[in-house]
């Protein structure tokens, strides 16, 4: 069985994780780059601001450190 702590990112497992547990809560994120940036917020519209930050960052990194 696979659990959040599983999905967690790390320089092990670089990318992008994003949980809500409903919609009363807020959501939280985390991503962690290949070439080392990592970033950590909470709230949706931090979350989904760190989202767009890490896809565009994704589009134009090299992933190496």
């Amino acid at each position: 069985m696979t659990t959040v702590a599983d999905l967690r990112t790390s320089e092990n497992r670089p990318g992008l994780h994003v949980t809500k547990d409903d919609e009363y809560t807020p959501a939280t994120g985390d991503f962690y780059c290949p070439c080392g940036e990592s970033g950590h917020t909470n709230g949706d519209a931090n979350v989904s601001s760190m989202v767009a930050y890490y896809t565009a960052h994704k589009n134009i990194c090299g992933g190496r450190k």
